[in-house]
């Protein structure tokens, strides 16, 4: 018998809090559809760094998103790219 699990969300160990977390965004697009929502997936090619999920929201278009766990809550944040990676805050919740 195989059996296949997908990690729906990244856990961030303790509380999500108002400084940023360094996260890694998804390489593929894996997640189920009631977990997407309003997010797509961008595919670029093979090898882009921008093959990601997105949410187009009232201010800003192609808003890079990663859905993760805080504890036991589930949500989408917004992220933001610094020389380092990528990162995001619990003020990024959307």
């Amino acid at each position: 018998m195989n059996t296949s699990y997908t990690l729906v969300a990244v856990v961030l160990i303790g509380e999500l809090e108002d400084k940023y977390k360094q996260v890694h965004r998804r390489q593929q697009d894996d997640l189920p559809a009631h977990v997407k929502g309003n997010t797509y997936y961008k595919y670029q090619g093979p090898g882009s760094s921008n093959n990601r999920y997105y949410i187009d929201l009232s201010t800003k278009t192609h808003t890079p998103v990663k859905f993760i766990q805080v504890n036991d809550s589930y949500f989408w944040v917004g992220l933001i790219w610094k020389p380092e990676g990528w990162f995001t805050s619990i003020k990024a919740k959307l």
